[in-house]
């Protein structure tokens, strides 16, 4: 969220833009596809500022990001201590989600701009990122195994595709 930011503020110190399921709520209440739930996830995320982060918090945040199949116990993850030690970073999680903005200047946005969405991911990150792969006039999309966590889970062809993309668009001085 606050790379696009920077990008649409100050698109002249910018060469290329590339972005991973960013959480831009804003986009969607832009074009009015700001449904239930997405409007969940951002109840849900409000509550982990105010509320006490349980257990049974992290568990389903984790579910919901897809970090963990739904099918699969978090709790038996190799990395569950480490993120249950960590759980009150989810604190932070709603900041981006009330950031607000101007869906036209996606528009004006003339830079190349590379998205990744990840097969498995919840509808409105999905959403998010080919409403402004849409909106974008330069964008592309790419779509990799991973859900939520793409880059982590399908590295190599990420890591080929932005690559190819950065490498398609050299620095002109």
């Amino acid at each position: 969220m606050i790379a696009l930011d920077v990008a649409l503020d100050h698109p002249d110190r910018v060469r290329t833009l590339s972005l991973v399921e960013p959480a831009t709520f804003w986009v969607l209440r832009g074009f009015g596809r700001f449904g239930p739930d997405a409007q969940a996830a951002q109840r849900t995320m409000d509550a982990y500022a105010r509320d006490e982060i349980t257990e049974e918090h992290l568990e389903a945040f984790l579910h919901e990001a897809a970090i963990v199949p739904a099918d699969a116990d978090a709790r038996s993850e190799p990395r569950w201590p480490v993120w249950v030690e960590h759980r009150r970073s989810l604190r932070g999680a709603a900041a981006p989600l009330h950031h607000d903005d101007d869906v036209a200047r996606l528009a004006r946005f003339e830079r190349p701009t590379l998205l990744f969405k990840g097969i498995g991911s919840n509808g409105y990150d999905r959403e998010i990122v080919d409403l402004i792969g849409q909106a974008c006039p330069h964008a592309r999309v790419e779509e990799l195994p991973g859900a939520h966590v793409s880059p982590l889970v399908s590295m190599e062809p990420f890591l080929a595709i932005l690559r190819a993309f950065v490498a398609m668009h050299p620095v002109i001085d």
